[in-house]
This record gives C-alpha cells, structure tokens and sequence, in this order.
C-alpha cells in the first residue's frame, strides 16, 4: 500500500520448487508496483485542474469550484509567483495547498496581486513604473 508521503509496504514470501518461485516472483512485481504508486503520490504536482471564473476583491479572491465558494484572502498569502509570459500566477498559503492560476487573466491578477501584496510606494517605486513617461 503507498502512503500519501510517498512511503509503502513491501510483501516477502517464502516457498520450496515451483510455487516458492512463483511466490517470489509474484512478490518482487507487487512490491515494484507499489513503490512506483508511492514514488507517484509523493511527487508534487497540480493534482485538481477547474476552469472556473474568479472574482478578486481588496480583501480576497474568490473561487467556486466543487460546489463551493473558495475564499483565499490577501491577508493568508506567504508567497506568490508571477508568470505572465506563461499566463500563471502562483499564490502560496501557510495553512493551504498553492493555488496556481492560469489563463488569459493572470497578467492582470499578476499586477493586482503585486498590488495588494507589496507596499505601495515599493509598488511604484519598481524600476517599470519609476521609469514610466506617465507618472
């Protein structure tokens, strides 16, 4: 059986002539396949995929999805990571799993995040927007 962290157990069997051989060998193939279960369930990855549409306030970002409304507020983000060439954003959270968003909105939340995250004169001291003819 694999374990969510990543660990298993292993089956040994003994046995005399044929059915010995057939024990071992049965025992070999069960204990590789779950050592490649629990080597798959301790890798990280994106597990839950939705399309949904967020709505993002001052105090949080919204999301309904699996039937309920998800609330993620500002105030809870330990990190976030912007990508916008690739149309990602990643927020991460102390007591939560990481929120990736994806899409055409993502610059845009990208910005707003930085917004709400950053301080403001931090924000508009960036070397972008210091250096924009419209300030």
């Amino acid at each position: 059986m694999a374990a969510e962290d990543g660990s298993s157990t292993h089956t040994v069997a003994f046995g005399t002539g044929a059915a010995g051989v057939g024990l071992v060998a049965g025992s070999l193939i069960g204990n590789s396949r779950r050592r490649a279960v629990a080597r798959a369930a301790a890798t990280p990855a994106w597990r839950s995929h939705q399309q949904i549409q967020m709505l993002v306030t001052n105090q949080r970002m919204i999301c309904p999805a699996w039937g309920r409304q998800l609330h993620f507020d500002w105030t809870a983000v330990t990190a976030f990571h912007a990508a916008p060439a690739q149309g990602n954003v990643v927020f991460e959270f102390a007591t939560a799993e990481p929120l990736l968003v994806h899409g055409p909105s993502a610059a845009m939340l990208a910005v707003y995040a930085t917004w709400q995250l950053r301080p403001h004169p931090d924000f508009v001291a960036s070397p972008p927007l210091a250096t924009s003819p419209h300030r």
